[in-house]
């Protein structure tokens, strides 16, 4: 019985095309299906119950909390300025001159990323009022 005989060298550059595109397929089928399957919000989880947490000018609270699993977060102060400070620990505490200023009424955060962690997103965010007390609204994704 005689062998097969060997593809063309045009041939062979056509199945390799149709290989790669084959898994450049999968490989953006994989992340998409990655995409949904990460899409878990949490509004709020600092706050009783799903509200906004309180904070403060006296002391500085943790409005977004320490997790290792996290795509993006973002904070709105609903009222008031006030300034946060990102670390795990954070470098320094929150005051009414430190840290950075996020205004009334103005969405700040981090992310997204494809991937979860990184230092910046792992971290928490502390905050305190700048000349008054506000609610701050969260969110995360996970």
């Amino acid at each position: 019985m005689k062998a097969p005989a060997r593809p063309t060298r045009s041939r062979r550059r056509e199945l390799a095309g149709k290989l790669m595109l084959a898994l450049a397929a999968t490989a953006l089928a994989t992340l998409a299906l990655a995409q949904i399957a990460r899409a878990a919000w949490l509004i709020n989880s600092q706050g009783s119950a799903g509200a906004p947490v309180s904070v403060g000018t006296a002391t500085a609270v943790t409005v977004v909390p320490q997790a290792t699993s996290r795509y993006a977060w973002m904070i709105r102060p609903e009222t008031a300025d006030i300034r946060c400070v990102v670390g795990t620990p954070p470098p320094l505490a929150p005051s009414a001159t430190a840290g950075i200023l996020v205004p009334a009424g103005t969405w700040w955060g981090d992310g997204p990323r494809t991937m979860p962690g990184g230092a910046d997103l792992d971290a928490r965010v502390d905050c305190i009022g700048v000349s008054a007390p506000t609610l701050v609204d969260t969110q995360e994704e996970q």
